[in-house]
């Protein structure tokens, strides 16, 4: 979670950071708060397209513009890195 504030410090003016949570809300806002995350978090309201069904937590995934999925990662991971960080630019760049 550290290096998604991270990265989202550096991109959210960029890029949409959608972070779905199925937990229930007080719970989310207050590990959030806790952990003095910014990031918005949106919550569940439907089912979870067929496209992005996943049996692992946490999931993510980087979608371009056009809706293609050209990152899937299951399980924790350093989002902050220099190889995410060189894919959003890279994509970034396609405008």
């Amino acid at each position: 979670m550290p290096s998604f504030q991270k990265l989202y410090n550096s991109y959210n003016k960029e890029v949409v950071f959608l972070f779905v949570a199925k937990d229930k809300a007080e719970n989310v806002l207050k590990f959030m708060n806790k952990n003095r995350f910014t990031f918005p978090v949106q919550f569940e309201v439907s089912s979870t397209p067929i496209q992005l069904v996943s049996g692992s937590l946490p999931t993510t995934f980087i979608i371009d513009k056009n809706g293609n999925i050209v990152m899937k990662k299951k399980g924790a991971a350093n989002w902050n890195s220099d190889k995410v960080r060189t894919s959003l630019d890279k994509l970034l760049q396609k405008e």
